[in-house]
């Protein structure tokens, strides 16, 4: 059963949802003159309410179609330039991969773990460099 209200939660906090504030804002939009023109026809205000009702639902229906559309294709043009990065990020991890592996087999790098090590060293040195240059006090 949790499953089922997990389902429905989106009911609660709209804000998650995409494309509802527009659609709200279009509906409204369109309803209101829609109304207004069937007002300034008719001059019933009743009648212009009843009008504006489908004006809201068609308004409704077609803003979410257009911005659903559109955030979709936005979405996968997203996933296409991250997947192009992806791509790029790994073409380059190659081309390290392959330029450190040739200094290391050459002799003009040290292995990693001998960098490693070396890296150590060199910090232990600042370390106590900086232990003797500070004043006693």
């Amino acid at each position: 059963m949790a499953n089922d209200s997990e389902k429905f939660d989106f009911l609660y906090d709209l804000k998650r949802v995409p494309c509802v504030r527009e659609t709200i804002l279009w509906s409204y939009g369109i309803a209101a003159v829609g109304g207004a023109q069937k007002y300034i026809r008719t001059k019933d205000v009743r009648a212009s309410v009843v009008g504006s009702l489908p004006w809201f639902m068609i308004g409704g229906l077609a803003s979410w179609f257009l911005c659903r559309q559109n955030f979709v294709r936005q979405r996968q043009q997203h996933q296409m330039l991250y997947d192009i990065q992806y791509q790029k990020m790994l073409q380059k991890h190659e081309q390290l991969s392959e330029y450190y592996t040739k200094k290391i087999e050459s002799g003009e790098l040290p292995p990693p773990e001998e960098f490693e090590k070396q890296k150590l060293l060199r910090a232990r040195e600042l370390e106590a460099q900086q232990k003797l240059s500070k004043p006693s006090s």
